[in-house]
């Protein structure tokens, strides 16, 4: 089957069952609409190729070129692009099921509402791209290469990402869930408005990274350094902090309700208008932090160091200050009257 008879063929819909293009030169051919199943196209050249619409059913590309290929809407189910190089495609809106990206190249291609499902993805190469709303659902992604790279609206829903390189990258807007980044550097990275819940980050380093108006919710970052990050208005709810260090941060209107800050280290740290309410702060130094109307409202702050912090309207109803150091307990509210009668209210009914 040449050239001119697959372009007939694709015009007048008809399917290309098994063909063997392997090696072929498909350089700018048009097959927008195709629908291939089963096609070994392994090595094939398919460089600036029109295939928007098409659809790949259980085809062979390892090492083929789709470098600056027209690849919008593409569906690709179960197909192998093993090493393949899409390098400058324009991927929007493609889908990509259960297929084996390995080594492959995405350097510079348009990824916009591009969707990953299913994908053993192992070492793919999307560094040095500009990525909107792109979508990572269960995907293998060991040693994926992400440097320099710009992601907006990001969604990966549970993967490891412990051996992914991801120097220079930045993230505006992202939902990750279940995502394992233990140990990994994001020091001095721009990553705001992440969802980060109940993800592995234990020992990551975050230091002088920005990271406003994101959410850590139920994650685990025992041992993170955040120093020097700013953090403002950043969700802690419910998230391990077991001797993470956060000196010098600027955590403005942080909440850390329900979190577990034991022996973490806040020296220096901005801390106005945060929220504490039932953390469990045991020997946690808040030394020389600015506290400007912090709620540690029913929090545990056993063994907690406070010496030298700015407290003004500090509040510290119902906490638990058993070896607890202050400077002084100017500042500090230590008994809301209404909240106290609202407590009273509560347990008589």
């Amino acid at each position: 089957m040449d050239n001119s008879e697959i372009i007939e063929a694709v015009k007048h819909g008809e399917p290309l069952l098994k063909p063997y293009l392997a090696e072929r030169d498909l350089r700018g051919i048009d097959l927008g609409g195709a629908i291939i199943e089963g096609a070994n196209l392994r090595g094939a050249d398919l460089t600036a190729a029109v295939l928007k619409e098409a659809v790949f059913i259980k085809c062979d590309l390892v090492g083929a070129k789709l470098d600056e290929a027209a690849v919008r809407h593409a569906t690709f189910n179960e197909c192998d692009l093993s090493r393949a190089s899409l390098a400058g495609a324009d991927l929007t809106l493609t889908v990509f099921t259960s297929c084996v990206l390995e080594g492959t190249v995405l350097r510079g291609a348009r990824i916009y509402q591009t969707t990953f499902l299913d994908a053993k993805a192992k070492g793919i190469d999307i560094s040095h791209t500009k990525a909107e709303r792109a979508n990572f659902i269960n995907c293998v992604l060991a040693e994926a290469k992400l440097d320099h790279s710009t992601f907006g609206a990001l969604q990966i829903v549970k993967a490891d990402l412990r051996t992914a390189s991801i120097a220079g990258i930045a993230i505006d807007k992202a939902v990750l869930i279940d995502i394992d980044f233990t140990g990994k550097s994001f020091a001095g990275l721009q990553l705001i408005k992440m969802q980060l819940m109940d993800a592995a980050l234990e020992g990551c380093d975050f230091t002088a990274a920005t990271l406003d108006n994101s959410n850590f919710k139920g994650s685990n970052l025992n041992k993170a350094k955040l120093d020097k990050a700013s953090a403002k208005q950043v969700l802690f709810v419910e998230a391990k902090l077991h001797e993470a260090s956060f000196r010098d941060a600027d955590l403005t209107q942080c909440v850390f309700n329900d979190s577990e800050p034991v022996r973490a280290d806040f020296t220096g740290a901005k801390l106005g208008m945060s929220a504490w309410h039932r953390a469990k702060c045991i020997g946690t130094s808040l030394k020389d932090t600015d506290l400007t109307y912090a709620d540690f409202t029913g929090a545990d702050l056993t063994a907690a160091d406070f010496r030298g912090a700015k407290q003004v309207r500090v509040h510290l109803h119902g906490t638990k200050q058993d070896g607890t150091q202050f400077s002084s307990k100017a500042g500090t509210i230590e008994n809301d009257p209404a909240l106290a009668k609202a407590e009273r209210h509560e347990s008589r009914h």
